[in-house]
């Protein structure tokens, strides 16, 4: 493969799950210049647990992860980079316990160049988002790795978020279909919802210099070609030959990315919105969401509507 010889730069999909990270992961992944590594955070768990990597291979045989996972720091063992990983990345109050910023620095560091220097990408596309275990993620790498970074604010409808959870989770929709969830559980997902975006916001507080891009999914499906623009114009790149893919309709593929849900796993991907929860989702859930409230209405979701389409440019 050809290398990319400068350091590569840190794009990270900041954000909470079930919001469009893997399908904006995916599309990314077919410029050129941008590797989509998917969840970058649970590799070393996907390796112990020889989960397969999107080409369909584990880890250990696929020649982009293998060439990594061979390439870790000096005398460190994946499950001390797992161990390494969970303790920094999870806030304290969550479990963490006192971080090593240099060993875990020079860890990641090095897994982003691996990834460049065997695919050649110049931006290496981190999906890990920032919650519970990954709350933390973003801001260590910023301050670690010594690498540019680039943030990818990715936000979603806290409601459409409620209806993946009463639909049921991501693995079990993939064993048995629909999987209805409690009220409780969706409560505990509005506080994750609203966790996970303060969690971004306070980074970008604390990282001013640390450029940062909101993108709505809603935008994302709506009006893709509008919003792979203005990433590129985030990013400084041109986005035109993902952008002729689209206008072409040809089919998107899942690369080499770790994690992510089934869309990843299901070979050619298309762009379709997810709307389903404007109909279906319960009047329960439609009130327990203005617990998310003013965040939501920071994201231009209008809670009093329950068909509402978000107002105004993504920024």
């Amino acid at each position: 493969m050809s290398t990319y010889t400068a350091e590569p730069t840190i794009v990270y999909i900041a954000g909470y799950g079930r919001s469009g990270s893997t399908l904006l992961d995916i599309l990314l992944n077919a410029h050129p210049y941008i590797f989509g590594a998917g969840e970058l955070t649970e590799i070393f768990e996907a390796a112990a647990a020889r989960t397969p990597c999107s080409c369909g291979q584990p880890l250990d045989a696929c020649a982009i992860w293998s060439y990594v996972l061979n390439h870790l720091p000096a005398h460190t063992t994946p499950a001390e980079a797992e161990h390494l990983t969970r303790r920094t990345e999870t806030p304290r109050w969550l479990g963490g316990s006192p971080r090593n910023d240099e060993a875990y620095g020079l860890l990641w560091r090095t897994i982003f160049q691996a990834i460049a220097h065997q695919t050649g990408a110049r931006m290496v596309l981190d999906s890990s988002k920032n919650s519970r275990n990954t709350a933390e993620r973003t801001a260590a790498l910023i301050r670690t790795t010594h690498l540019p970074v680039r943030i990818i604010h990715l936000v979603r409808d806290p409601r459409a978020i409620l209806y993946a959870t009463f639909r049921g989770s991501n693995r079990r929709l993939e064993q048995e279909g629909h999987a209805p969830t409690r009220r409780t559980a969706m409560l505990r997902v509005l506080i994750g919802w609203m966790m996970a975006h303060a969690t971004v916001e306070r980074t970008r507080a604390a990282y001013p210099h640390i450029p940062v891009k909101r993108i709505r999914y809603e935008d994302l499906t709506g009006t893709p070609a509008l919003t792979l623009q203005q990433i590129g114009g985030f990013l400084n790149i041109d986005m035109q030959p993902v952008i002729n893919r689209l206008h072409t309709g040809a089919p998107f593929e899942g690369g080499h990315g770790i994690g992510g849900n089934r869309m990843r796993r299901a070979g050619a991907v298309h762009i379709r919105a997810d709307r389903a929860w404007e109909q279906a989702l319960p009047r329960y859930a439609h009130l327990l969401a203005w617990a998310t409230w003013p965040l939501a209405h920071r994201y231009a979701y209008d809670l009093a509507h329950p068909n509402s389409a978000p107002q105004g440019a993504s920024t």
